[in-house]
């Protein structure tokens, strides 16, 4: 079962966070607008993640099309 907290990990935010990295600090930076697209462009190890950033909308249509499964 997916569990949010694996978000982080799959998206590679880790390479990106200044400082703390873990995923429910993470999660907490985004719902408070600390940690975004525009933060993390600015990091140097950017690149290495932007192809994982590119998949997101597919990763989130996977996800959601599978929760609607189990939801029925």
């Amino acid at each position: 079962m997916f569990n949010q907290n694996d978000l982080p990990h799959l998206m590679g935010w880790e390479k990106v966070a200044n400082g703390r990295s873990n995923a429910k600090y993470l999660i907490n930076q985004i719902d408070d607008e600390k940690f975004t697209l525009a933060s993390t462009r600015k990091h140097h190890n950017f690149d290495s993640i932007r192809n994982r950033l590119l998949n997101y909308n597919y990763l989130h249509d996977i996800l959601l099309h599978k929760m609607s499964i189990f939801a029925s």
